[in-house]
């Protein structure tokens, strides 16, 4: 396994939320053990308006 201090999660958003593949990658991500806990967690988000 590769070290890293960050990992990056790209995707679209619909109806301001992510979609259930992300949900479920996210929910699997935080049932590690507790020796692994993940310390910080940060959520950013970033809009982007299409000109029609």
């Amino acid at each position: 396994m590769i070290e890293a201090n960050i990992i990056i999660f790209a995707l679209l958003v619909y109806f301001y939320t992510f979609n259930g593949s992300m949900k479920l990658l996210i929910d699997r991500t935080f049932t590690i053990e507790k020796t692994d806990v993940i310390e910080k967690a940060y959520h950013m988000t970033k809009e982007i308006k299409i000109n029609e």
